[in-house]
């Protein structure tokens, strides 16, 4: 019987839908203005003595009991009265009967000093809007009383959705306080935006029964909570969400309670879709939240739908893993042989990537990462490729493919524990900023003493759970997200498979032959890697220390010993921080590096490498000299020559000649030789002072000054024994001539010898 009658009555909700709509024909709502204040609490009218009610079906809806009797029921402590019209039009676009009627109500309020609130319902806040627009036109025409107030449910003339809005039916702005309540799926002033939505356009039809005419703006609490308001000038908008849908209530009439509330949540997300509300709504809580099986349909169509927009999603997230793992050409923490701190979130990254649908791509890659943790661990024994990273090769295979899939959804479940998972990273920060192999320990491998329980066709039941679950919306990407995800993949694959980066393998001899193609290409290839060798952290310069056993650059091989200890010239800056910035870095020993590594086609001369290899020769033999022994030692200097320049000058003294003769001539040959004798000595004396300013490694400025002594004594001892000569030989008789002759010759030879031996010795200084 009840479903031979199903036909029947929705054919007749159609009629009357059609006839509603008609009535109140459907608009989209008016958007909201820029200067629109929102709120949270309801205006409180004051409520003066007086309240007029208009309502057209007084038969039909009692509005002295709308909105909880809040304005006219017994507690309230208000007069109420009805206002009595007719209503129906009687002029184009008023109510005439009503404005007029109500015009002389309020005019006997003033008469009698009551102050009035308008309660219009449905038509009644047509009448009341329309009375407002006529005394806004000529308001000398009018009386009016003290705090005119006004309170209208069920507005037609709403700003927002009201279906006499495309009429020209709109509540005017006035100083007038006014509250505007609107229940949801009212078609009256909550009217669907898409007519070609048939199931809101349903719903509102039969919204016009239920949540318009009836009880139910009887039940209507201006204070819940979830109620939505806002204030726009004075009037204060009040939007109550809807307890149940309408297009339902006829299967809970027939009992079919729970029928009707797992249709709701499916229905009303439909419905939902047909409507354009101001943006203060978005928030508004569904009816039911619930799972429901009528869900299924939505969310596959959905799904299908969201393949494009999950895609771009899954492409961003495995770029974002792969470019944090870093470059798979350099040794560090996050690229070790085996299960690393990177390779979880990469999976899990890759099957979103392959697999565009959430539900199932979540648990598949929660598996395949568990899995490859259980079966490709660490091993310090091979953490790589190179040679020397990966010693022990057995180490690691031995431990892999231990850990069966079905041990994963074992009940007890699998704990991650020695000797297939590793405590720690076998390498550590140190190794990675080097980029070779030390033997050092790193971070705690997060997953160590997990226990882990996978479920059994997990991917299964988190669909199912997704297809019966509140759908999410559809989710289209632009082809700026397809074309950025795509750009985005490419990118992050160059950061993983590039091989030319700074501390990439392919620069390091020892690892590959192919070192020799790549390197002499270094600067082309790699702008950004170390200028001294590319296979060197950025950071690293000549003066800093490498740790024993690692790579050193052939260029500065020469300079460090067979620990890595730096032992060449001084740098002007040696930073062993690790850390420190690397433009600093570079900046401090750029200088040293373009001196040390000249170019090729630059020449120098033989003779300015020999002196330079002399130089540096002396400088690694002599000890170093402080201030104060510097001082000590041009003291000395000084000293000797001082006594060199009396010395000369007493000897000058004792060979002067004078006009008188000598009593003997022996005397004087005695005195010459003792001179010549002096002189030897003197230049003896200025050796040894060559000698300690030789050893001392003095400045230039003190081996020139004692130069420059040796010439002076060695000239003014051949002077005055030159004196000397002629002064004997002027006194001497004819016979002792070539006595003394031989003398003089034998003295002069003497002087001229060691005068010859001092300028000798003192250009071989020079």
């Amino acid at each position: 019987m009840h479903s031979a009658l199903r036909p029947y009555m929705t054919t007749g909700l159609a009629i009357v839908g059609s006839s509603v709509l008609a009535f109140a024909p459907i608009a989209p709502p008016a958007p909201a203005e820029s200067a629109t204040t929102t709120t949270q609490s309801a205006q409180q009218v004051t409520l003066k003595a007086k309240v007029i009610t208009i309502n057209p079906s007084p038969d039909a809806v009692d509005v002295k009991d709308a909105l909880q009797g809040r304005y006219c029921g017994e507690d309230s402590g208000n007069t109420c009265m009805d206002l009595e019209y007719m209503p129906v039009w009687t002029s184009p676009g008023q109510f005439g009967l009503g404005v007029d009627a109500l015009t002389d109500e309020l005019a006997a309020a003033v008469a009698s000093g009551d102050e009035v609130t308008v309660l219009g319902f449905s038509e009644g806040a047509v009448v009341a809007s329309q009375w407002l627009e006529a005394y806004l036109a000529n308001p000398e025409d009018f009386e009016i009383p003290e705090n005119l107030t006004f309170v209208v449910v069920g507005n037609p003339s709403r700003k927002y959705g009201g279906s006499g809005v495309p009429w020209g039916q709109v509540w005017p702005e006035s100083d007038f306080q006014v509250i505007d309540v609107m229940n949801q799926y009212d078609p009256t002033g909550d009217q669907p935006a898409n007519p070609f939505n048939v199931l809101a356009v349903l719903n509102a039809t039969m919204g016009f029964f239920t949540n318009h005419l009836g009880d139910s703006y009887t039940n209507v609490d201006l204070d819940a909570a979830d109620n939505v308001k806002w204030t726009e000038g004075n009037t204060e908008y009040v939007f109550v969400p809807a307890k149940s849908l309408p297009i339902v209530e006829p299967l809970r009439w027939m009992g079919l309670d729970k029928l009707a509330d797992d249709l709701t949540g499916p229905l009303q997300y439909i419905i939902e879709q047909g409507y354009n509300r101001d943006p203060r709504l978005d928030d508004v809580a569904p009816i039911s939240d619930a799972q429901s099986i009528f869900y299924a349909p939505i969310n596959l169509l959905e799904t299908v739908a969201n393949i494009p927009y999950y895609a771009v999603q899954g492409t961003n997230r495995f770029a974002e893993a792969m470019r944090d793992s870093g470059s798979w050409w350099v040794y560090t923490e996050t690229n070790v042989l085996g299960w690393d701190p990177a390779n979880p979130e990469m999976t899990r990254a890759f099957v979103d990537f392959l697999v565009a649908i959430p539900s199932i791509s979540g648990p598949m890659g929660e598996i395949a990462d568990y899995w490859a943790r259980a079966n490709l661990p660490m091993n310090e024994g091979c953490t790589g490729t190179g040679k020397t990273q990966c010693t022990n090769p057995a180490g690691i295979t031995d431990q892999m493919f231990k850990v069966m899939l079905w041990d994963l959804f074992a009940k007890e479940g699998y704990t991650f524990e020695g000797p297939i998972t590793p405590e720690y990273n076998p390498v550590s920060d140190e190794e990675t900023y080097w980029g070779q192999e030390m033997g050092q320990d790193g971070d705690p491998v997060e997953w160590y003493g997990e226990t882990v329980h996978l479920e059994w066709f997990a991917e299964t039941k988190s669909f199912w759970n997704h297809l019966i679950s509140p759908p999410e919306g559809i989710k289209t990407p632009t082809i700026g997200d397809q074309l950025g995800a795509a750009v985005n993949l490419f990118e992050a694959l160059m950061v993983t498979w590039y091989p030319f980066v700074p501390k990439s393998q392919i620069w390091n001899p020892n690892e590959t032959a192919f070192a020799y193609l790549f390197r002499p290409f270094a600067k082309i290839l790699c702008p950004d890697c170390n200028e001294v060798d590319p296979f060197m952290p950025t950071q690293w310069k000549v003066g800093d220390d490498i740790p024993k056993g690692l790579y050193i650059p052939p260029k500065v091989k020469d300079l460090y010993d067979e620990d890595g200890k730096y032992i060449g010239p001084p740098v002007e800056s040696t930073d062993e921080d690790a850390d420190a910035d690397a433009d600093t870095d570079a900046d401090s020993s750029s200088s040293f590096l373009a001196a040390l590594f000249a170019p090729e086609e630059e020449t120098v001369d033989e003779t300015t490498e020999e002196a330079t290899g002399t130089t540096e020769e002396a400088a690694e033999e002599t000890p170093a000299v402080t201030e104060d022994t510097a001082e000590e030692q041009t003291d000395v200097v000084s000293d000797a020559i001082q006594g060199l320049k009396d010395k000369f000058e007493s000897v000058t003294d004792e060979g002067k000649v004078t006009d008188e003769a000598p009593e003997t001539d022996a005397p004087v040959e005695e005195d010459a030789s003792d001179a010549g004798d002096e002189a030897e000595d003197v230049v003896d004396e200025t050796d040894d002072t060559e000698d300690i300013a030789d050893e001392t490694d003095e400045t230039d400025e003190v081996e020139d000054a004692a130069d420059e002594a040796d010439d002076e004594a060695a000239d003014e001892a051949a002077d005055d024994q030159a004196d000397s000569d002629d002064s004997d030989a002027g006194s001497d008789d004819s016979s002792d001539s070539g006595s003394n002759s031989s003398g003089s010759d034998s003295g002069d030879s003497g002087s001229s010898d060691s005068g010859s031996d001092s300028g000798s010795s003192g250009g071989s200084d020079d």
